[in-house]
């Protein structure tokens, strides 16, 4: 088993968020499409710049602690 997983494990409350938040003209990609699109990115780059942008909305929100529901 690679880094995703085989089948879809998104709740359904997740999709019906997000759907909310974009207009997905095609419907919810499968995590194929995630699979791929992730794949494409530098890890190593993608750590930098989420560590960068969680730093920064710590400093404006001045806050110690962000907490992040899996």
């Amino acid at each position: 088993m690679g880094l995703w997983p085989s089948k879809p494990t998104v709740k359904r409350s997740q999709v019906w968020r997000s759907a909310m938040l974009l207009e997905l003209l095609n419907g919810i990609p499968s995590h194929d499409t995630f699979g791929r699109v992730l794949g494409l990115l530098d890890p190593q780059e993608l750590e930098t710049s989420f560590l960068s942008w969680v730093s920064c909305i710590t400093e404006k929100l001045a806050l110690k602690l962000i907490h992040i529901d899996a």
